[in-house]
Formats: structure tokens, C-alpha cells, sequence
């Protein structure tokens, strides 16, 4: 197959991981797959065979006219000149008129739902979307079975067919073998440690992950060092003021975002995940979090949250702890079971490998969508 996979995401953007490793997973399997992303004009960015810039206007109100224009004009006569099986799309671009001209040209289009505003009451923005889905697109996909039943719901897309296919990680980047056994400077030696990486927002339960480790027994608390890296500049301060405040500062190592590449060795140097997304938020009942699958890759064991995917896990291989609550309470407790019981990590980060290894790498990915995307085709 040849596939053009177009999103309205820059290099700058962590989230474009996601198309990198399912593409790199397709073409393992023989496609070609050219991912289409965004530059500046400003910027210099050169075209390969697996990846093509479309500039943009830095400006909100004329870098979606421009970037809409250049399809437009430009990706019709490409798609016809390279003989394009299929489409993929993201974000709002059902709107962009380059689709109607797909339709045409008979190239089906899949729109791919990675995220959703649930938390917010519906927009006239995306009831339009996905009412002209229902016309202008084949197919969806999306990434786990509560969103596609929220899609099917909200939306009355029961006639519309919606492939699942989940995140993934690349077992090369978080690879054991592959990271360097030295600790970074900034991770205290001899210590039981925790970590947590990813960017910071008010949901994902990072206050409530440096208040559990104050609910932690005295006798032990001081062998114990949770490490978050990836927090903005802006919100260090905050965070070490709470730390403080909870008289838990001396536990706390916070570290600015580092790049992709350094984030195995952080990883490396602790002995637990730590993913406390609270479960009673909408958005990640129905999410993947990918720095899960990052852990587990690496085989460490995890604690987490009881949100469906980490349910499903679980119980699935038995990798690590799961609470019921994101309350600091409940997390204390499943950060003093692992630390009292040290001789069972091993065992457990073994499963957890074993699991990402045999579902959710990159290219075992590409096999769901593979065989979705056959679906479609032969409906052509």
C-alpha cells in the first residue's frame, strides 16, 4: 500500500511520536507511508520519502487558511502522481477542502482520533466534524474501546466503521540494552526510587503523587525518592513550595523536559513507575498513556490509577499495583507494599516486558491498523 499520512503537528510537538512509530511500523511490514507535518516558513526543513514539510504562517488566524490552500492546490496532483492508496488525516482537517477533492479522485480517507475534548459539553465545531465524517470520510480509527463507544454514542456513528489501534513504544529507544547502566547526575544513589515523567497539567495527579509521599510510614520515608522529570520551568517552584510545605523537600528531585533520547536513562535509574492519572477524569478513562507502556518496556513495575487500560494490564500480567483512587492515601500504601516487598520488582518488571514485547510495540501496532486499513480498501 501507499499511504499519505497528514497531521497538523510540528517537529517541536512530543506527540507526533505516535505517527513516527505506527508509519515506521507499516513500512516494516512493506508500505510506504509518507507522514506529511508542519513547518514555518521560516524554517528549513527538507523533504525526504518518509517525511514532507507543509509551511505555515505562525499566525492562529492564517496558518489553518494557508496550510488549507497549500493541500488544496498541491496534494491532489501529488496523490494522483504517486498513485496514493489511502489517507490518513488528524485534528480538524475534514474540513479542509483537499478532502472533497480526495473524494473524486475515489482515495478513501481515515480520520484518526487520538484525543477528545470529553470534559468539555459538545462544540459546534466538532458536532459539524463529525457530521461531515459521516460523508466524507470512510472510516475512523481510534485508540482504545471507550472512546469509540464515546464516538459511537455522542455522535451516532454506529454505521461508520472505527478501527482500534492503541499506543505503542519503540522497543530500541526504551530498551535495556540499549540505555546506559550510569544514573544521571541529578538521581540520588541508594535510594528506593520513584518516577514520573511527562509534561505537567492540573490532571495528572502529580500534587497528589508528591502528597502521598508525606503519607508515607516515617520509618522508611527517608529511603525513598520520587524523581519528576519533565516539569516546566514555570511550575518547579510551585511544586518544590508544596514539597515543602508537606516537610517532604528532601524526597523530591523535579527535572526540567529533556529530550526523547535521555528519557530511557531517567528511567533506568528508578525502580518504579509511578502513573497516578486521576480515574475519575473523563479524558483518561478512555487513554493510553503511553509513559505506562514506556515503564514497562523497560521493565520496571508500575503503580497506577484504576483507569481501564491499567485495569486491563494488570490483570493481565500482574506487573504492578493498582489503586482504586488518585488520593495520596491510597498511593502511599502501594509505595510502601513495593518497597517492603523489593525481591518481587524483578519478577514483576519481567511480565510487564514480556507483555510489551508481545502486544504493544510499534509493530505489533501496525498490524491492527494494517488489517483495518485492508478493510477498508477492499470495501473500496
Amino acid at each position: 500500500m501507499n499511504i499519505y499520512w497528514i497531521t497538523k503537528l510540528s517537529d517541536k510537538n512530543p506527540f507526533r511520536s505516535t505517527q513516527l512509530g505506527a508509519s515506521e511500523g507499516l513500512r516494516k511490514r512493506g508500505h510506504k507511508v509518507t507522514l506529511f507535518f508542519i513547518r514555518n516558513f521560516n524554517d528549513k526543513k527538507s523533504n525526504t520519502d518518509e517525511i514532507n514539510y507543509i509551511p505555515i504562517i505562525d499566525k492562529p488566524l492564517f496558518s489553518g487558511l494557508v496550510f488549507g490552500l497549500i493541500l488544496f492546490f498541491y496534494f491532489p496532483f501529488l496523490s494522483k502522481k504517486n498513485k496514493v492508496d489511502m489517507v490518513i488525516i488528524d485534528g480538524d482537517q475534514i474540513f479542509s477542502p483537499f478532502i472533497i477533492m480526495m473524494k473524486l479522485m475515489h482515495i478513501p480517507i481515515v480520520w484518526d482520533i487520538r484525543s477528545l475534548p470529553i470534559d468539555c459539553d459538545k462544540s459546534l465545531l466538532h458536532d459539524i466534524s463529525f457530521y461531515l465524517t459521516n460523508y466524507l470520510a470512510n472510516a475512523l480509527t481510534t485508540i482504545t474501546p471507550e472512546l469509540k463507544n464515546f464516538l459511537q454514542k455522542t455522535y451516532n456513528l454506529y454505521d461508520k466503521k472505527i478501527g482500534l489501534w492503541p499506543s505503542g513504544v519503540s522497543m530500541q529507544t526504551f530498551s535495556v540494552d540499549n540505555t546506559p547502566l550510569k544514573s544521571p547526575n541529578t538521581v540520588k544513589k541508594n535510594k528506593f526510587t520513584l518516577i514520573h515523567h511527562g509534561t505537567y497539567s492540573p490532571t495528572r495527579g502529580i500534587e497528589e503523587l508528591i502528597q502521598s509521599i508525606q503519607q508515607i510510614p516515617n520509618s522508611i520515608r527517608n529511603d525513598i525518592q520520587l524523581l519528576l522529570v519533565g516539569i516546566p520551568k514555570e511550575k518547579i517552584q510551585d511544586l518544590y513550595a508544596l514539597a515543602k510545605q508537606l516537610n517532604v523537600e528532601k524526597q523530591i528531585t523535579i527535572i526540567l523536559p529533556v529530550k526523547l533520547k535521555e528519557i530511557p536513562a531517567y528511567i533506568q535509574s528508578a525502580d518504579v513507575g509511578v502513573i497516578p492519572l486521576p480515574p475519575e477524569n473523563k479524558w483518561w478513562k478512555v487513554s493510553v498513556p503511553l509513559k505506562t507502556l514506556e515503564y514497562l518496556a523497560m521493565a520496571k513495575p508500575i503503580i497506577v490509577t484504576d483507569i481501564p487500560f491499567h485495569r486491563k494490564i494488570i490483570q493481565e500480567c500482574k506487573c504492578g499495583r493498582i489503586t482504586q483512587t488518585g488520593n495520596p492515601e491510597d498511593i502511599a500504601k502501594e509505595i510502601t507494599y513495593l518497597y517492603e516487598h523489593q525481591n518481587e520488582l524483578a519478577i514483576m518488571g519481567e511480565k510487564g516486558q514480556r507483555l510489551i514485547e508481545n502486544k504493544y510495540t510499534w509493530e505489533n501496532i501496525a498490524c491492527y491498523l494494517e488489517t483495518f486499513i485492508n478493510e477498508i480498501l477492499e470495501h473500496k
